[in-house]
């Protein structure tokens, strides 16, 4: 299931990746080669977390769950001198509850 944070996703994951390794330890199997376009994700930036550009609460809610783990920049949105980053989120009926840090940036000018 892809419910929840990253975090929980990624703590879901581990039985599933122990299970497999056992299997390839046991098994040996014989590698394949790969078949398919060939997809490449780049390291995310803490600047790819700002959200203002989101259109629903669903977006807003899925844009702070994929960030919400380890080694990865939160989900922010800046109003004027502050920045807010999110973390925690949850879905409501008309809502998107989070945790938020705010902080104040000085910009260089």
């Amino acid at each position: 299931s892809l419910e929840g944070s990253a975090e929980e996703i990624f703590i879901r994951t581990n039985q599933i990746i122990e299970d497999m390794i056992v299997e390839i330890l046991d098994v040996n199997p014989q590698p394949e080669p790969q078949t398919g376009e060939v997809v490449k994700f780049t390291r995310r930036k803490p600047e790819d977390g700002d959200w203002s550009g989101t259109k629903s609460l669903d977006e807003v809610y899925d844009y702070i769950r994929m960030l919400d783990a380890e080694g990865y920049p939160p989900a922010f949105v800046r109003i004027g001198d502050y920045k807010l980053e999110f973390s925690r989120a949850s879905r409501k009926v008309g809502a998107v509850d989070a945790d938020v840090r705010i902080t104040r940036e000085t910009r260089n000018e």
